[in-house]
This record gives C-alpha cells, sequence and structure tokens, in this order.
C-alpha cells in the first residue's frame, strides 16, 4: 500500500492561476462588454490552471464582483449544455448548490463570440473538498440530496453519458491494448510505457473480472446524474456552503456507477491527505461505509446495491483508462496522458477502499 494513496493532480487544495496577455485580456473585455451588463473594468484576468482539455476558464476580477467565464475550445454549438444549465438552476430554486449562471443582454446563458462559445457564472472563492477533514457524514448526505434532486428530471433533454452502451467498445478498447501491450512504445510516450507494461497484468484481470458482470452492469437503472464527481468538482466556500462544479458532467448514466465513483476519488484523497499527514486515527473500512450508507439513504428512486459498489467503480476506472489508451493508439493524441497514472492507480486502490463490502 506504500506506492498507492499518493497525492496527484486531485490533492491541490485550492484553484491555481496564470497571468493571460493583454491581447487575450482586451478580447475578454470586448466580450463582456458586447454581450454582458456588468462592469466592464476588468482589473484582472487570470486563467484557471486545471485539467481543461475541452474549455478555457477565466477568472475575471472587476471592481464590484468575480465571474468564471468559460470558453469552449471547439466550434461546434454544446446542443444539450442549455438544457444542463437550465437543470442545475432549476435545481438552484430549491437549493442553491450550483454555481450562478449570468444572463447575456439578450437573456441567454451561452453566447457566441469570434465563432466560439462562451458561458459566464459567478465565481466562487473556496477550497476544494478533501483532506483528512472530510466530514464524511455531512458530504454523503449532499452527494445524496444531489444525485436525489437530478433523478426527479426527465432524461429525454439531457445527453447520455458515454458510459451507457459502451460495452462493445469496452472490449474493444482492451483487445486493441493488449494487442499493443508487447510494443507499448510505438503508441505511448516514453514517460508511460514502464508504467503501462507494468500494470498490464493487474488491467487485464480486472478486465476479466468485469467482463464477469457486464450483464448487471448493462441492466443498471438508468437517470440524471453527476458522472464526475472528484475532489475538484466540490468547493467549500469561504461563507461555508458546498458547491457542486462542472454542470457539463450532468447526464444520463448509471447512478450507482457515478456514485462508486464519487465514493472511491473522495475517499482516497482522505487517505492520501490522512497518510501524508500521519494521522493515526484512520479508519479505512468504517469511514468508507458511513460515506456510502449516507449517500445512499438520501437517494430515493434508485436502488443501489452496496456489494456492487466496488464493482461500478472499477468499470469506471477501467473504461476511463480505455479512453485515455485508445487516444494514444487510434489517434496518437496525448493531452489525457496526466491522468494515466491516476487511473492505474485507481485499479489497485479501489479493492482497498470497498474491502468492507
Amino acid at each position: 500500500m506504500k506506492e498507492l494513496f499518493q497525492p496527484d493532480l486531485f490533492s491541490k487544495k485550492t484553484p491555481s492561476y496564470v497571468e493571460v496577455n493583454s491581447k487575450e485580456i482586451e478580447g475578454i473585455r470586448d466580450l463582456i462588454t458586447r454581450h454582458y451588463i456588468c462592469d466592464p473594468n476588468l482589473q484582472s484576468v487570470l486563467r484557471i490552471g486545471a485539467l481543461e482539455i475541452n474549455s478555457n476558464n477565466y477568472k475575471i476580477i472587476t471592481g464590484k464582483s468575480n465571474y468564471l467565464l468559460k470558453h469552449f475550445r471547439s466550434n461546434s454549438y454544446p446542443n444539450f449544455f442549455k438544457t444542463q444549465i437550465e437543470v442545475s438552476q432549476r435545481i438552484n430554486e430549491a437549493k442553491t448548490i450550483f454555481p450562478r449562471f449570468v444572463l447575456s443582454k439578450n437573456n441567454k446563458t451561452i453566447v457566441t463570440h469570434d465563432s466560439s462559445y462562451w458561458i459566464l457564472m459567478e465565481h466562487i472563492d473556496g477550497v476544494y473538498v478533501g483532506g483528512d477533514n472530510i466530514n464524511f457524514k455531512s458530504l454523503g448526505k449532499k452527494i445524496g440530496s444531489l444525485f436525489n434532486l437530478l433523478t426527479d428530471y426527465k432524461k429525454s433533454n439531457l445527453p447520455d453519458s458515454i458510459m451507457i452502451n459502451c460495452f462493445d467498445s469496452f472490449h474493444d478498447s482492451f483487445t486493441r491494448l493488449h494487442k499493443a501491450s508487447t510494443h507499448l512504445e510505438d503508441y505511448f510516450p516514453k514517460s508511460e510505457t514502464s508504467n503501462l507494461r507494468n500494470n498490464i497484468e493487474v488491467i487485464s484481470s480486472s478486465y476479466r473480472e468485469i467482463n464477469q458482470y457486464i450483464h448487471t452492469i448493462a441492466s443498471l437503472q438508468t437517470a440524471p446524474c453527476h458522472i464526475d464527481l472528484h475532489p475538484h468538482n466540490i468547493l467549500n466556500s469561504y461563507n461555508d456552503t458546498s458547491y457542486f462544479l462542472d454542470v457539463e458532467s450532468i447526464q444520463v448514466g448509471y447512478p450507482a456507477v457515478a456514485v462508486a465513483f464519487a465514493i472511491y476519488k473522495l475517499s482516497r484523497e482522505y487517505i492520501a491527505a490522512s497518510k501524508k499527514s500521519e494521522n493515526t486515527n484512520l479508519k479505512i473500512e468504517y469511514d468508507v461505509r458511513e460515506f456510502a450508507n449516507c449517500i445512499l439513504d438520501r437517494i430515493e428512486s434508485i436502488k443501489i446495491n452496496l456489494s456492487m459498489l466496488r464493482v461500478c467503480a472499477l468499470f469506471e476506472v477501467l473504461r476511463r483508462l480505455f479512453i485515455i489508451t485508445d487516444l494514444n493508439i487510434i489517434e496518437k493524441k496525448t493531452a489525457w496522458n496526466k491522468v494515466l497514472g491516476i487511473q492505474l492507480a485507481a485499479i489497485k486502490e479501489i479493492p482497498i477502499i470497498f474491502k468492507g463490502f
């Protein structure tokens, strides 16, 4: 266990920022002035440094308020994003758990500027959830309430997560990786090949286990859920309010898989921080099981079996791993390789996290 549960990209407690050049600032000033009724006096514009593969995010500091500006890198219209925003804001009418979106002068949540798409929302100052002082009971209730609220919404207007009906591609992806395993250097950067080669057997054995449950997973109930609740998608503001981030991850998926993945990601961060601080009071099995029960107790319309959570978490990690390996093998794209080691460690950490189930 010594090499596992090490701090990773998601262990950072606060967002990091990068200065932008004057040309970029002027472009953003022009966008704000044209499309929004808010203070155009930009005191500072900072790019948020995170795992932003599909968009650029900026912190906009004005004389009156701070905002988060999201610029979609793809020029294709995010057809479903408007619905995801609407769902998050309708939930906010009952209880504020998502950042508030700022409407444009034309009363739109998504604006077109310079042939690309932008959204503006309030910027929440705070810290990411994590560390060895996580209140599992409180956090579990908040996550369970979120899932319970989301399951009330109709599936028809929300996008399907690629976790649904991915089972043929799941098999194909493993087959591709297995064939490539004898000459990984032809497909992966040198920095990744050693770690992959050392983990091929554990990937293979995990795949064989999941393959035995594939029909069970495919028959799980589907519903709207947040499919990517990791530590950096939950922010505790400085006024003690918890916000869920990344509304793009509100999709129709398997709540059992999404919950299992959230339990793993948040629990492993707790263990990593506890090891670093040499917390001798760490009770992994008890704390994780209490966390899971607090989540599931709040979800009324979806039946999630505790005994399936380990399998669901492992399935989701393998699915994400295979997306990364396919990008390397098929398209020679390496943007997501920065989290490849995280997925490989997860395969070995999941049995420990869910040992008490």
